[in-house]
């Protein structure tokens, strides 16, 4: 399973599956994808979301939060955003109606090669996920990010996966999905912590989670049991 969450939720009706018998390993593709992200000093931090904003995932709460940062005083160029994907009918209204034109810019979906390859000019990776009671699922992007040397900034369920990744590997910035000021602070935490050059350090050695090397030693762990058992 890629996630805890998710592992433990479907074992609520795999009831044939006993949880000593499972293992967690991440969604990672292989480094040779990855190569070194560009060294480029931006003056505004700049967020890159690859994937749909459309059903179930809403953006709303995130847009609203960012029109608030820009229009702070202190941090009116401070951010800009890029959507790559599919978008609700209302998306492009909500943008224009918050005044953000000049900060977000969005074009329709591209490969899986091209999403990597655009990374590489972004500071940070931009995860929207759907609200709901637990977040449960681990999505690529954010070990594609990872693996790129992007921390993340996730607007996620408070209980879910991406909370967890976030306290326990230091790898970005949490904010609740249901809660604008929130988005807000932590956005405004971020802008901060670009100026000052302190984003997270993405690296193997720090998140060896998120790198195929620990998916390979699981996958091993995992033909040792079943040689053992023949």
């Amino acid at each position: 399973f890629p996630s805890n969450r998710l592992r433990d939720y479907m074992l609520t009706y795999l009831t044939n599956i006993d949880k000593i018998n499972t293992h967690i390993i991440p969604h990672v593709a292989h480094s040779m994808f990855f190569t070194p992200k560009e060294s480029i000093k931006h003056e505004k931090l700049k967020l890159l979301h690859a994937g749909n904003v459309r059903y179930p995932r809403d953006p709303k709460n995130f847009l609203k939060a960012l029109s608030q940062v820009v229009k702070s005083s202190g941090y009116e160029n401070s951010i800009e955003c890029m959507f790559i994907g599919q978008f609700s009918d209302d998306f492009i209204k909500i943008v224009n109606d918050l005044d953000l034109a000049n900060i977000v810019s969005y074009k329709s979906g591209v490969s899986y090669n091209d999403i990597i390859e655009t990374q590489k000019s972004f500071d940070m990776s931009l995860i929207i996920e759907a609200i709901c009671d637990e977040g449960i699922y681990l999505p690529t992007k954010v070990a594609d990010s990872i693996q790129g040397g992007l921390p993340v900034f996730c607007v996620s369920p408070l209980k879910g996966t991406q909370h967890d990744l976030v306290d326990l590997y230091e790898i970005g910035y949490f904010a609740d999905n249901t809660n604008i000021d929130d988005i807000y602070v932590k956005l405004i935490t971020a802008i901060d912590d670009f100026r000052n050059h302190s984003l997270p350090i993405i690296a193997k050695d720090k998140v060896p989670y998120f790198f195929e090397e620990y998916a390979d030693n699981k996958y091993k762990e995992i033909f040792d049991e079943l040689l053992n058992n023949m």
